[in-house]
């Protein structure tokens, strides 16, 4: 859903936004795309990052001389800051959540991950709202299309 999603987006911000900018001045949209383009590989990388590295698991048959508690689910020592998850169905390391839209925990290991591809996220909203304000002001508001 999340690659379905930004590529729309992205198909959308070439399609449309793309022409529009560039007849207005050919330099600002130079700049455009390769703004647009550093904030969309830094979304599609950490969101990739974010799937794919673990959160972080408690060490199995290690003895934790530090362990807060036992998981009533895992039967395990838990260590501080240690979260059952019941989607996963497993322990994590300084659990935050399970996020549904990396279909994975966020935890120890990947909440940095997370955290950058809600940045980018929110950077390249903000971004696309900025530049389509014009557009969408011209196109939707004074019903101008360019004829």
């Amino acid at each position: 859903c999340v690659t379905v999603l930004t590529t729309a987006v992205v198909s959308i911000a070439y399609w449309v936004g793309l022409p529009y900018w560039w007849e207005r001045d050919p330099y600002v949209t130079v700049f455009l795309v390769i703004f647009g383009n550093w904030v969309l590989i830094n979304i599609v990388f950490h969101y990739y990052m974010g799937v794919t590295t673990s959160p972080g698991y408690p060490p199995d048959g290690a003895v934790i001389a530090e362990a807060a508690s036992i998981c009533r689910k895992c039967i395990t020592p838990k260590p501080p800051r240690t979260h059952h998850c019941s989607v996963c169905d497993r322990c994590i390391l300084c659990m935050d959540h399970h996020c549904p839209w990396l279909n994975n925990c966020v935890g120890y290991f990947n909440a940095r991950y997370f955290f950058l591809y809600m940045a980018y996220m929110v950077t390249g909203v903000t971004f696309l709202i900025v530049a389509g304000l014009d557009l969408g002001y011209q196109v939707l508001w004074i019903n101008d299309n360019g004829k």
